[in-house]
């Protein structure tokens, strides 16, 4: 895989993850906090920020945006 595809998949899985936790109602809100339903829960959350964030950096420093490529003709 190249490393933009590797980028892609780890930003889509973030954001997948933020969504199932967020569709799930593993958390609400309450007083201005996140109140999680588990410590898995939380630990979940935090995971899936992180591979999201771990996705965009490894795009933007490391393989260039993927417009760029779009842009370029480049594959």
């Amino acid at each position: 895989m190249t490393c933009s595809k590797v980028a892609l998949a780890l930003s889509v899985l973030g954001t997948v993850g933020v969504g199932v936790i967020l569709s799930m109602s593993a958390m609400t809100i309450y007083g201005g906090r996140f109140q999680f339903r588990s410590l898995r829960w939380r630990l979940f959350w935090w995971a899936s920020w992180l591979t999201f964030l771990v996705g965009i950096a490894l795009s933007a420093l490391f393989c260039g945006f993927p417009a760029n490529h779009l842009a370029f003709g480049l594959t």
